[in-house]
C-alpha cells in the first residue's frame, strides 16, 4: 500500500497531516488521534544534541554531548520542557537508556548502570558479587530494572540496587524486555519466551520482539517468508492482535496501540484494523510511543546537531 498525507501549515502551528492508512471500524479506540502538532524540544546552546532514547507519559530523555568541551550528556524534558540536565565530563561517557512515567530514568555507561530520579540523584546498580561492571537492558513502569551481571540475566527491584537471578535463565539466554508485572521477555536457541510466575510461556520459534511496554509485545512472526506476519503478544504469549503486512512495529504502548516506523515514515495502529500515518518522510531517528499517543523522535544527528521532537496528539482524548 502506498501512504498518503504530509505537511499543512496552519496560522500559528505546523501541523502533521494524518491520513487514513486503513479504514477505521466500529472496533477503534475512542481515544484515536487524527492529527499530530509538531513541537521542537528545547536544547542548550551548548549542547551538541544525537537523539531521543525513550519516553513515557509526560517524560522523555535523549543523549548528546558538547561543543566546545569533552563530555557526554542528558537532556531530560517533562511536558515538553526542559526539565533537567545530567552530565560527565571524566569517568567515560553516559547516556539515557529509559524512563518511565514517574521520570525514573535508566541510565548506563559501557560497564555500569544506575538508576536516576531528581528528587533521589543517581542509584548505581551492583553485581552480584558486589561489583559494578554490569549492563542494563530495560526499565518498566514500577522502577525494576532488567540486565545482566557477570553475563547472567538479573532483575534489580525497584527501590534495590541489589540484583536478583532471573530463575531459569543462564549465559545462554539473551533478555529482551521487561513487562509492567516483572515478567522477562528472552530467546535462545529454541525461541522466544515470557518468563514470570508461571514459568516458561513461547512466543514460537520464529518470533522477533522490537518493542516491549506494560503487558505487550510486538514484533513478527516468520520473517522473510510469505507467511510473515507483525502481531502484538501478551504476557500469557497469546496474539492479540495480528497487523497488515506492511506495519513495521516499532513501539508499542501500554494500550496496546502500536508505532509502525520505517525508511517511507510513521504510523500509529491503534487496533489491529485501523490506523493513522503520522509522518511520510524518511530521516527520524527512533521513536517512542507514550499512553497518550504522542510520539517522542529526533532528526539528523551525527557529526550534525540532531534536532529532538514532539509530535503531540492534538485531538485525541487523554
Amino acid at each position: 500500500m502506498v501512504l498518503s498525507g504530509g505537511w499543512r501549515v496552519f496560522v500559528g502551528a505546523l501541523v502533521l497531516s494524518a491520513g487514513v492508512v486503513a479504514p477505521a471500524t466500529a472496533s477503534a479506540d475512542p481515544a484515536a488521534c487524527t492529527t499530530w502538532n509538531q513541537v521542537e524540544l528545547p536544547v542548550p546552546p551548548a549542547v551538541k544534541f544525537g537523539h531521543v532514547t525513550a519516553a513515557s507519559g509526560s517524560f522523555a530523555v535523549g543523549n548528546g554531548s558538547f561543543w566546545s568541551m569533552y563530555g557526554s550528556t542528558i537532556l531530560i524534558w517533562k511536558d515538553g520542557q526542559e526539565f533537567d540536565q545530567l552530565a560527565v565530563f571524566r569517568g567515560g561517557p553516559i547516556w539515557a537508556h529509559d524512563v518511565n512515567s514517574s521520570g525514573v530514568v535508566l541510565v548506563t555507561s559501557p560497564s555500569s548502570a544506575s538508576r536516576w530520579q531528581q528528587a533521589g540523584g543517581y542509584e548505581p546498580l551492583r553485581g552480584l558479587s558486589g561489583e559494578y561492571q554490569v549492563k542494563a537492558v530495560d526499565l518498566n513502569e514500577r522502577g525494576d530494572v532488567l540486565g545482566l551481571s557477570a553475563g547472567l540475566p538479573v532483575l534489580w527491584p525497584a527501590g534495590s540496587s541489589t540484583p536478583q537471578r532471573v530463575p531459569g535463565l543462564d549465559e545462554s539466554w539473551t533478555v529482551r524486555g521487561l513487562a509492567d508485572d516483572g515478567s522477562v521477555l528472552a530467546s535462545n536457541s529454541s525461541g522466544t519466551y515470557w518468563i514470570g510466575a508461571s514459568g516458561a510461556v513461547p512466543l514460537g520459534a520464529t518470533a522477533e520482539v522490537r518493542a516491549v511496554r506494560g503487558a505487550h509485545a510486538v514484533g513478527t512472526l516468520d520473517a522473510g517468508t510469505e507467511d510473515a506476519k507483525a502481531v502484538r503478544w501478551n504476557t500469557s504469549g497469546e496474539i492479540t492482535a495480528t497487523y497488515p503486512y506492511f506495519v513495521t512495529p516499532a513501539a508499542v504502548n501500554t494500550r496496546g496501540h502500536v508505532l509502525s516506523q520505517d525508511s517511507w515514515g510513521m504510523s500509529v495502529w491503534f487496533d489491529a484494523e485501523s490506523g493513522r500515518e503520522v509522518l511520510n518522510s524518511s530521516g527520524a531517528n527512533y521513536a517512542a510511543l507514550t499512553d497518550d499517543d504522542d510520539i517522542y523522535t529526533s532528526w539528523g544527528g551525527g557529526s550534525d546537531r540532531g534536532t529532538p521532537l514532539l509530535l503531540d496528539c492534538a485531538n485525541g482524548t487523554r
